[in-house]
């Protein structure tokens, strides 16, 4: 019982989105899965937007607005944060109630690639700004 325990947290742990097995989206909830939606379209309301923030001096943040909802973002940002190397946060815009993804550094196209190699969004439904 506390093997199966230690593998999962393992695996947990070492999740890479380069080791990424599309037969099962480990961002998704049964819902996205399960339901009759289209798995490729599925990962976003309308668009994808990627954008930077300068912040002061050099530093800048990276937003990801748009991704469904149906999606765990923690999962998400946990695997973002250990591949990109940088530290991120989740928030939501206020009167809109959608979820923002932040990340420290200007990562666009490392977070435009990891959308695309996971199969969460086309790249026709990504927009980069900034």
């Amino acid at each position: 019982m506390k093997e199966k325990e230690e593998e999962e947290e393992e695996k947990k742990k070492s999740m890479s989105f380069n080791d990424y097995d599309s037969s099962f989206d480990q961002f998704s909830n049964d819902f996205v899965q399960f339901s009759g939606i289209d798995q490729l379209n599925a990962g976003a309301l309308e668009t994808v937007h990627i954008g930077k923030q300068d912040r002061n001096g050099r530093k800048c943040v990276t937003t990801v607005v748009g991704i469904h909802p149906d999606y765990d973002l923690k999962k998400m940002l946990k695997v973002l944060r250990k591949e990109l190397g940088c530290n991120g946060n989740i928030d939501k815009i206020k009167g809109d109630g959608r979820q923002v993804l932040l990340l420290q550094g200007d990562k666009r196209e490392d977070v435009k690639d990891f959308l695309k190699l996971t199969g969460i969004v086309g790249e026709e439904q990504i927009k980069i700004h900034g």
